[in-house]
């Protein structure tokens, strides 16, 4: 497949659309994607830049080229908190795991020590 083509279907995935609605939104035609993914096609200058300014959280040199982000950076800042709070719940699960195994070696030391308090 045309690398033009395999980056605008990673942007119809990132963005969560069908290809018939990625279509609409750049007034393009129904099945317009397929015929390049089929022809090993590349969209027209004019495509590119009606996906960049309708998208305009992608990255125009990104889409030509594969260089640099995918994003853009104003993007990239406003990505939602949803996206870092996945890595923040597994972070603090892990945290937790290990704090249940501190208490079960503190309850095990506790429990050594009032045996020893008994003997003395």
């Amino acid at each position: 497949m045309d690398p033009v083509i395999e980056r605008i279907s990673k942007i119809v995935s990132d963005l969560r659309m069908s290809d018939r609605a990625f279509e609409t939104s750049i007034n393009k035609s129904s099945g317009y994607l397929n015929a390049l993914r089929k022809k090993n096609s590349s969209p027209s200058v004019k495509v590119v830049l009606d996906i960049a300014n309708t998208h305009t959280d992608y990255n125009l040199l990104w889409i030509l080229t594969g260089n640099g982000p995918m994003k853009t950076k104003e993007a990239m800042l406003n990505e939602p908190e949803a996206h870092y709070n996945v890595s923040i719940e597994r972070n603090l699960k892990k945290l937790n795991q290990k704090l249940d195994a501190v208490k079960k070696q503190n309850d095990k030391i506790l429990k050594q020590l009032d045996l020893a308090k008994g003997k003395s």
